[in-house]
């Protein structure tokens, strides 16, 4: 009976221990009986300030860095309500990507007026914000982004350039990674010999507040070399044309960053196609595989007739291939451009009767197999009584591939008042846009130039009452920015300019003025550099 009884006992012992103790509940990790440890909560983070802090709408993708506190790894950069891609660096700072569909204008928030010297662009505000994961964690505060439709300019920067005899800007040319080159000519006087055009390369490595001292591209000639055009392809080769008086273009190149230049070619090279006008005009372009094209105008002015002639060189310039592309009366002011997909497409001043003062149409020829053969050539001038064109301009999309025209017009013989005109062709040169104006009715505009962003977006420049103006569209042409105008203290003294742009979207703009005085029987000129900047909204 005793042991009865104490069986149960330790039965009733053992099941109440195994009741009360051995719940579940307070059995720690290790088997001591203690509480389980809470979970960190993430803190909410705390953003200071963010780099870059504007914009230009719809720019090509560009890397934002936002600073601040409390940051923990798998937090988001918020940018307009979306939480971005973004690397965790440190408790304090993250990176993300901004792509140039997050920078449109249309999509910002309150619509405001950034004021500069001269003109005005429109801004807008984006919040800008970090959010720590849960549990915890959180929104931190915002901070302002603002997005600008158009460019805003450095101030006016003057540059030395040791000399300023006669000085004619003729290209920018920005290469990846920001070194601009700048090709001008100025009069080289030595004595007993006159007066002699030089060709001169001036360099700079940090975005235009140093440069590099001149490089001399010609040398003395009496048939004194003019009208220069410069490439820099891919693999860093500098092609350099000009033209001489007597007519000829001669071409010429330096693998070696301008210190050195072969001997000049003379195009083209065969003698059944003499090049014969008194001021022949000329354009270059090289495409991606280092094809050179030279488009050509060989015109005889007392007859009224002319060429316009392509020549090809796919092995740096020792031998060419030429092909003759208008097929009317006169053929002036050629303008060739490529794709980067074997497609190559030429303009020029087409004039359209075989006779004195009369109209100018634009002629335009495409080839799809790098300039091997031409499709039929057509008329993309516009459709009125009277037809003047001149400064043909064009421009290939690098996203898409449209091809653009730009080129000032008048529809009055008696009145000489020109307005900039655009066109655009998203076929390859197939069919085109109907023509639209860019300057308004009234007013007199040249120097048109046209060049186009790694994102797309289409820059239009030109001089309109001595000013350096620009338009801008993020859309392909369909719609523009206002007219600004660059800041500059000499209206009415611009005699030459030329626009560049870097991979990151950014404006370089270089202007030739003249000097009012005088000196040595020499008209002086002053040039100044300008640089597109962040807009920044007060």
């Amino acid at each position: 009976m005793k042991n009865i009884i104490c069986k149960i006992f330790l039965i009733s012992v053992f099941v109440l221990f195994a009741l009360g103790g051995c719940d579940g509940k307070n059995v720690s990790p290790n088997g001591d009986g203690g509480e389980p440890e809470p979970e960190e909560e993430n803190p909410i983070p705390v953003l200071a300030t963010m780099s870059p802090g504007s914009c230009v709408a719809h720019m090509p993708a560009f890397e934002m860095t936002v600073e601040g506190s409390d940051f923990v790894d798998g937090a988001n950069v918020v940018f307009r309500g979306e939480e971005m891609d973004t690397t965790f660096v440190s408790s304090s700072r993250l990176t993300c990507m901004i792509e140039p569909e997050d920078t449109l204008l249309s999509a910002a928030g309150e619509i405001g007026t950034y004021d500069r010297e001269v003109g005005s662009a429109q801004a807008a505000n984006a919040l800008v914000k970090v959010r720590n994961p849960s549990p915890g964690g959180g929104d931190s505060n915002t901070l302002d982004f603002a997005i600008c439709d158009n460019y805003t300019f450095s101030g006016q920067k003057e540059i030395d350039w040791n000399d300023k005899r006669c000085e004619h800007l003729r290209l920018v040319f920005v290469e990846p990674g920001g070194k601009i080159s700048v090709l001008y000519q100025r009069y080289d006087q030595r004595e007993f010999l006159g007066y002699y055009n030089l060709i001169y390369l001036r360099q700079s490595n940090d975005r235009g507040e140093s440069w590099e001292e001149p490089l001399q591209v010609t040398r003395h000639l009496p048939n004194a070399p003019t009208g220069p055009q410069f490439l820099v392809d891919n693999g860093g080769i500098m092609h350099c044309g000009h033209w001489r008086e007597g007519g000829r273009v001669f071409y010429h190149q330096s693998r070696d960053n301008g210190l050195h230049w072969d001997k000049p070619v003379a195009l083209p090279p065969s003698t059944d196609l003499p090049l014969s006008c008194c001021g022949t005009k000329f354009h270059m372009a090289v495409d991606p595989a280092g094809v050179l094209h030279v488009l050509l105008q060989d015109t005889e002015i007392e007859s009224y007739t002319g060429n316009i002639l392509h020549a090809r060189s796919d092995d740096g310039g020792t031998h060419w291939w030429t092909t003759s592309l208008s097929r009317r009366f006169y053929g002036s002011e050629p303008f060739i451009v490529c794709d980067g997909e074997e497609r190559v497409y030429a303009a020029w001043r087409d004039r359209k009767e075989l006779r004195a003062n009369t109209e100018w149409n634009i002629g335009f020829r495409r080839s799809y197999d790098g300039g091997g053969t031409w499709e039929d050539q057509q008329i993309v001038s516009n459709e009125s009584q009277f037809n003047y064109n001149k400064d043909i301009r064009m421009a290939v999309n690098p996203v898409n591939h449209h091809v653009y025209l730009l080129y000032l017009y008048k529809n009055d013989p008696f009145i000489d008042r020109y307005r900039i005109f655009f066109r655009k062709s998203t076929d390859n040169g197939i069919t085109w846009s109907p023509h639209r104006a860019l300057t308004k009715a009234g007013t007199h505009s040249g120097l048109g130039k046209i060049i186009v962003d790694a994102a797309g977006n289409i820059n239009v420049f030109f001089i309109q009452g001595g000013y350096v103006c620009n338009r801008r569209s993020t859309d392909g042409g369909a719609t523009w920015t206002e007219q600004t105008l660059l800041p500059y203290s000499q209206p009415g003294g611009t005699s030459s300019y030329d626009i560049g742009c870097d991979e990151s979207g950014n404006m370089i703009v270089m202007i030739m003025c003249e000097n009012i005085q005088f000196q040595n029987d020499i008209w002086e000129q002053t040039a100044y550099f300008y640089r597109s900047v962040p807009c920044v909204r007060d």
